[in-house]
């Protein structure tokens, strides 16, 4: 069942008040943070520097051919696991909300479309638009649930990402060369599909993100107390 989440009043994370100042994977982070408990709310807050230079660490320009998707997915389950080790032994909060940062832009980068067909100033737009339009877009909550605390259901997650992002790549190269050709795609109307696959691809980072956060978080014994129960309308 789907769910959407809107009216969230409080924001975890004390950030630049101007939303343009912010990158698309910051504002998802963002987002994601408000589903985390408390305790993993109050180190981001703390730590925010160190979760902003982890995000600006990962380049979208690295990873959005096909095969460098694969590569991410390793790279994802890797550094997730090293987390969960780290956390278990009492780390320097500072260097692990680096890391939280890090995860957080790979996950963005991961449900972007895919590059072959699309230049990759188109999926810069794509970027831009979710920039510009973010604190206007409803999130969906696809599945409440937390993921079961094993490598096969992390492996489940990104076999699940890679075979939506395959059919959103398809949309997007339509949708794209569709308003181009009306207009400047730059300038979305909010009921245009450019703008409905922006809101689609930012709404399914901030899930997919709050899960795998919630998985390390999880595995390595950490306060889950406070969370916000977004299996119901906010």
């Amino acid at each position: 069942m789907c769910v959407l989440v809107s009216g969230v009043a409080a924001v975890c994370l004390a950030s630049v008040s101007d939303p343009l100042a912010k990158s698309a994977g910051f504002q998802i982070t963002e987002r994601a943070c408000l589903w985390m408990p408390e305790a993993f709310r109050r180190v981001m807050a703390r730590n925010l520097p160190s979760l902003e230079r982890g995000i600006g660490q990962v380049s979208e320009s690295d990873f959005l051919p096909a095969p460098q998707r694969l590569r991410l997915e390793k790279e994802i389950a890797r550094v997730m696991n090293t987390c969960v080790e780290q956390l278990r032994s009492r780390p320097n909060f500072q260097e692990m909300a680096e890391v939280f940062g890090a995860l957080a832009q790979m996950l963005f980068v991961l449900n972007l479309p895919e590059l072959e067909g699309s230049s990759q100033a188109q999926i810069a737009v794509l970027v831009n638009t979710i920039r510009w339009n973010s604190a206007s877009f409803r999130v969906v909550v696809y599945n409440a649930s937390d993921l079961a605390p094993t490598t096969e259901a992390v492996h489940s997650l990104m076999r699940e990402i890679r075979d939506r992002r395959s059919a959103l790549s398809l949309r997007f190269r339509q949708s794209y060369m569709r308003e181009a050709l009306e207009g400047s795609p730059v300038e979305l109307d909010p009921r245009s599909p450019l703008y409905g696959l922006a809101s689609l691809v930012y709404s399914h980072s901030v899930n997919d993100l709050a899960r795998i956060w919630l998985w390390v978080w999880k595995s390595a014994n950490g306060d889950m107390s406070g969370r916000l129960n977004y299996q119901s309308p906010q």
